[in-house]
């Protein structure tokens, strides 16, 4: 039992080794450091919505962004695209949004993938006020310490990354 165990630790060790090794590596340092930035991001968010006692999580008001600028209008299918999460996913949030009455679901019987989902009056008061004032709050805390033309290139490298990854998922 106690050769396993051995094993076991040296087993751990060889892959934290491994890992350690990976992330000398640039393209590797950088990803991992844009996966931990990410999550540093998304506490902040969740506990900006959390102390502003906003009663949506981020993907509620992502798929009410989405409907925004998407003529307050689109149907299960589409934002399942738009918003990059599954159509169950989808399903949930819209579920959710509904029941709050920030959206308005098609009636009843159509097929939900053709449904039309609407953004209300009080979906749109939630995106205009509280979301903005979030996002000014939100960016103004991440970029502080950016210069303008260090925050363009990031953003342009972004938005690299991104049309490359979507175009190469078909999305």
């Amino acid at each position: 039992m106690n050769s396993k165990n051995d094993e076991y630790w040296e087993n751990l060790d060889d892959l934290s080794h491994e890992i350690r090794e990976e992330a000398g590596k640039l393209k590797v340092s950088a990803l991992l450091s844009l996966l931990y930035t990410t999550d540093i991001i998304n506490v902040h968010i969740r506990s900006y919505l959390k102390e502003n006692r906003i009663p949506v999580s981020q993907d509620e008001i992502n798929l009410l962004h989405q409907l925004v600028l998407n003529h307050g209008t689109m149907n299960h299918t589409e934002i399942s695209r738009k918003i990059l999460r599954s159509k169950y996913a989808v399903s949930r949030i819209i579920n959710r949004l509904d029941r709050q009455a920030y959206i308005t679901k098609a009636p009843p019987g159509i097929d939900h993938r053709k449904k039309e989902i609407t953004i209300t009056k009080k979906g749109l008061e939630l995106v205009k006020n509280i979301a903005t004032e979030g996002r000014v709050h939100i960016s103004a805390e991440i970029f502080s310490e950016i210069e303008q033309k260090e925050i363009i290139l990031f953003k342009e490298i972004l938005k690299k990354i991104r049309k490359h990854l979507l175009a190469s998922t078909g999305s």
